[in-house]
């Protein structure tokens, strides 16, 4: 007698029968994910860039960082202690000439401006009451003078009469000896009178130059102080780029501090900085490889700085030719310093496909198949890399990135 199976037991049999087929699609589904290239065997050409092996000159290079840096930059401070009020310009705009950058709270200077005008304005009429008053002076002591003068010119009259007087017996001795001393004593009044004149109007002369010195000097504070207030608007004064910009509204700034700094956009120099290490070897005129938008140009060292920095040493590259449109402010470019060459070297155009070991696998292209080979590499520098083993000149090889199919033996190209 056959026995009844309960759907439980059922069940149970049927996963068993499954557990097989859907271990081993979970194995191949998993093994699709982590080692994709093990399935991959074709690849299209427009996904891969394919370079010949060439034959020529590889230079011998020590690497260094480059950054674009402005030609001049000008650093726009603050013209008197104050407050920041607005910001109108973030770091990397481009701007005009008179283009406005940030504005500081000028109502102090307002202030202290008003305050100097009103002390300008009450020397000035200091000034032009000391002038009244030293003319008065002097022409009071003028008269004096005038009269004096007039007296003498009487007392040597009265001189003269007294004389004839005496000769002919109608004046005694003692008469005209006091008529003579009168005439002395107005004489030398009036020479005192004189002296004190010419004093007085040097003196006054010297005095009302004096005052009029203060009163310049005071004019002079109140056009610096109108030229600070013109200046509270911190204004681009040439085309250029602003590099640096105080931000901080409300925090004040002293007279001279720096705001903000604006670069020439219109020129550019490359600065490179470099391992202390290698001071020795650099050279003023050694030749420069540059990396810039996936092109490398050349240059060479015009200037190398005599001081080390952070354990570092900076230099200055020229390029050849004109190539102020190809450069940007803070740009960072690969800068290569050439110290030797290898003439007659086999090498490849840079490309992903390296990856900076001195020996690895790359694939070579043959009749509409791509095989990997393992190659001994030597330099790696100024967009090229030495071959030292493992191709010929002629031979075509895929310089993109082939990390997907590193585990293939052969690729067809389709």
């Amino acid at each position: 007698m056959d026995k009844i199976i309960d759907k439980k037991s059922q069940r149970t049999s049927k996963l068993k029968r499954l557990k097989v087929p859907i271990g081993i699609g979970i194995l191949v589904v998993l093994m699709l994910i982590i080692f994709p290239s093990l399935f991959r065997t074709s690849i299209n050409s427009n996904a891969i860039i394919v370079e010949s092996v060439k034959r020529g000159t590889v230079e011998n290079t020590l690497s260094a960082e480059g950054v674009v840096e402005p030609f001049g930059e000008m650093v726009l401070v603050s013209p008197a202690t104050a407050k920041i009020k607005s910001i109108y310009q973030q770091a990397g705009a481009v701007l005009d000439s008179g283009q406005v950058i940030l504005e500081l709270d000028a109502e102090f200077m307002a202030l202290e401006y008003k305050r100097l005008e009103d002390e300008l304005r009450l020397k000035d009429n200091n000034v032009q009451k000391l002038r009244l008053e030293l003319e008065k002076n002097l022409q009071q002591i003028k008269l004096e003078n005038e009269i004096k003068n007039l007296q003498v010119k009487n007392f040597e009259a009265s001189v003269n009469r007294m004389q004839r007087l005496y000769e002919i017996g109608g004046a005694t001795k003692e008469a005209l000896n006091q008529s003579q001393q009168d005439l002395e004593i107005a004489r030398l009044e009036k020479e005192k009178l004189q002296s004190e004149y010419e004093y007085k109007k040097a003196s006054f002369g010297q005095e009302l130059a004096n005052e009029n010195i203060l009163s310049s000097i005071q004019r002079q504070k109140l056009e610096e102080l109108g030229k600070k207030l013109e200046d509270s608007k911190i204004t681009a004064n040439t085309p250029g780029m602003l590099t640096w910009v105080e931000k901080r509204i409300g925090v004040q700034v002293q007279e001279g501090e720096p705001l903000a700094k604006l670069a020439n956009v219109s020129a550019f120099v490359l600065s490179a900085r470099i391992s202390d290490r290698y001071m020795q070897q650099l050279k003023i005129g050694m030749p420069v490889l540059v990396e810039i938008n996936n092109r490398v140009e050349k240059g060479e060292i015009e200037q190398i700085s005599p001081t080390i920095e952070n354990n570092a040493v900076s230099f200055k590259v020229r390029l050849e030719g004109d190539k102020q449109n190809m450069l940007k402010p803070n740009l960072s470019v690969p800068v290569s310093v050439v110290i030797g060459e290898k003439q007659n070297a086999l090498y490849l155009p840079d490309g992903a496909a390296f990856k900076g070991a001195k020996s690895q696998k790359l694939f070579v292209v043959s009749a509409g198949e791509a095989k990997p080979i393992e190659v001994e590499l030597g330099i790696q520098a100024g967009g090229k890399v030495e071959i030292l083993s493992g191709l010929k000149e002629g031979d075509r090889v895929i310089i993109s990135d082939m990390e997907n199919y590193k585990n293939q033996s052969k690729i067809r190209i389709q």
